[in-house]
């Protein structure tokens, strides 16, 4: 995983202003891309709600075991979340605006995966 994949991303698919690379298990960002530079503040939210929505081995989200992948929505943002296939508390997150291509998101994500792989 490097920044040119985050980039890459980023710059593909406009509705996406943030997309990290992180530790959920620190709260730790390792990469971050995105319009402008995403605030330390707004990281740590992100890796947040990767974690509680993915869960972390040995702490699962509520009601369900940890998942490999999440998209989780608000009033302002859709954020998905993908779990790293050979580390479990690491995660890419991407936050974006409503209307970004879910598939084709999810599709330029796999690929950035398997090449990492």
């Amino acid at each position: 995983m490097n920044a040119r994949d985050l980039d890459a991303i980023v710059e593909t698919f406009a509705e996406c202003d943030i997309a990290a690379y992180a530790d959920m298990s620190t709260a730790v960002t390792f990469l971050s891309a995105g319009q402008g530079e995403p605030g330390r503040e707004v990281l740590d939210q992100i890796c947040a709600l990767a974690a509680s929505n993915l869960g972390l081995p040995g702490k699962p989200p509520v009601g369900v075991a940890p998942s490999a992948m999440a998209i989780v929505s608000d009033a302002k943002y859709v954020h998905v979340f993908k779990r790293m296939p050979d580390e479990p508390s690491e995660a890419l997150s991407f936050r974006c605006l409503p209307g970004v291509d879910l598939s084709e998101l999810l599709k330029s994500v796999d690929a950035v995966l398997d090449a990492a792989s």
